[in-house]
């Protein structure tokens, strides 16, 4: 499969991209600095550069008419609401060229470090993740949202906990690779989970957590 990632610099992106790349999937990252992009490149990764002077997004609608599936992982922040914000990009391109399964990572609880960096925009920041999901779930798009736990670096146990419905929440934290390998399995799996997911720590095998979801 050919993945297109936002986000793919990050702690969490680049666990994704690896675990697609080594099972011999192609995880395409979309950058916003051409550095970023030889960095991906060193690393066996294909990396779109994305340019502020592309107001036509031409970059975006070729790397989306490219992939089998899409992952934002940056989450989402208080610059980046309505037409601007990138998973509204991403999920129009998807849908104007086909591209149709699309997982958003989309924490809800930020950390005390972000609030506190955030001030006053925290509201905003707040509002900004709620308008991302809904204009994702209204979508035709075979979307999920991950809503996980606070992030840590434990290592895999290759389990979680998920609780699925109109608005959960989740239990616990949950390590990054757990997290990593959900949303793998999410893009790769054959059937389309499409559902909000709160996801934490747990001791279900994540393929058989995410199996028990319904359509």
């Amino acid at each position: 499969m050919n993945v297109l990632i936002m986000g793919v610099t990050t702690p969490l992106g680049t666990q994704v991209a690896d675990l697609l790349h080594t099972d011999g999937h192609d995880p395409v990252g979309l950058v916003p600095r051409a550095e970023q992009a030889i960095e991906l490149r060193a690393r066996g990764i294909a990396a779109v550069s994305l340019t502020k002077d592309d107001p036509t997004h031409t970059a975006i609608m070729q790397a989306v008419a490219d992939a089998d599936a899409m992952v934002l992982a940056t989450g989402t922040g208080p610059y980046t609401s309505g037409a601007s914000s990138p998973m509204v990009q991403l999920m129009r391109a998807a849908e104007a060229v086909g591209t149709r399964r699309f997982v958003l990572v989309n924490a809800q609880q930020p950390t005390d470090a972000t609030r506190v960096a955030l001030g006053a925009q925290l509201d905003e920041y707040l509002r900004e993740k709620q308008e991302a999901e809904l204009s994702l779930r209204e979508s035709n798009l075979d979307w999920c949202v991950l809503r996980p736990g606070l992030l840590d670096d434990s290592p895999s146990t290759g389990n979680i906990s998920v609780q699925a419905g109109d608005d959960p929440w989740p239990e616990t934290g949950i390590g990054r690779a757990d997290l990593a390998r959900t949303i793998y399995e999410l893009v790769t799996m054959e059937r389309a989970v499409r559902a909000v997911l709160a996801v934490s720590a747990g001791a279900t095998l994540i393929r058989r957590a995410l199996e028990s979801i319904p359509s």
